[in-house]
């Protein structure tokens, strides 16, 4: 991660930018279809741990991790593109686990894409261990 990166708490206004960079395939609910707005803006408000990494004053990366009742299921590590393998998934995820501990939880959850081979190595590097592989269903109601 470079120097003129930070990692700080989302803000309501952020989440507009969150949105647009959360429109990956890889936690794409279904097939071209994304979180939308109004979910950001509920989770920035709420009890879940939602960051964001700034360059320039630029968001190019977000973590969100929910709270359920003893910890936290880490849901979305997104990252621009053009930013992707600096270290700021890593920063961002390093910034999750702290405040995780910080608000005394008790574990964290997380899911990586099967092809998202850096995502696996990066959960790895931080001492996640891997869980029974099971097959995820997801349906959109709105």
């Amino acid at each position: 991660m470079n120097k003129e990166t930070i990692i700080r708490p989302a803000k309501l206004s952020d989440c507009a930018a969150c949105q647009r960079l959360g429109r990956v395939p890889e936690i794409a609910i279904a097939p071209k279809w994304y979180l939308p707005l109004a979910y950001y803006q509920r989770i920035v408000r709420g009890k879940s741990i939602f960051l964001v990494a700034e360059v320039n004053k630029k968001i190019v990366g977000f973590v969100i991790a929910e709270k359920i009742e003893a910890g936290y299921l880490a849901q979305y590590i997104v990252v621009n593109k053009k930013y992707r393998q600096e270290g700021i998934g890593l920063g961002l995820a390093r910034a999750m686990e702290t405040e995780a501990k910080k608000r005394s939880a008790y574990f964290l959850l997380g899911y990586a894409v099967v092809k998202s081979l850096p995502m696996q190595k990066m959960l790895k590097k931080l001492g996640w261990h891997r869980g029974q592989a099971t097959i995820e269903w997801s349906k959109g109601l709105s």
